[in-house]
């Protein structure tokens, strides 16, 4: 499961490299949002 969440955090970070601005706080959310999910995976 760790690993299809790194793959997850891989894909939004290449799209968050392409998208505009104004879509910024949304990636950040997905990003955060996806730490938490792999924080407590390893726990």
């Amino acid at each position: 499961m760790s690993f299809f969440c790194a793959l997850l955090l891989l894909l939004l970070f290449v799209r968050s490299q392409y998208v505009t601005s104004a879509n910024t706080p949304f990636n950040t959310l997905y990003v955060v949002f996806f730490q938490r999910t792999l924080l407590l995976d390893q726990i």
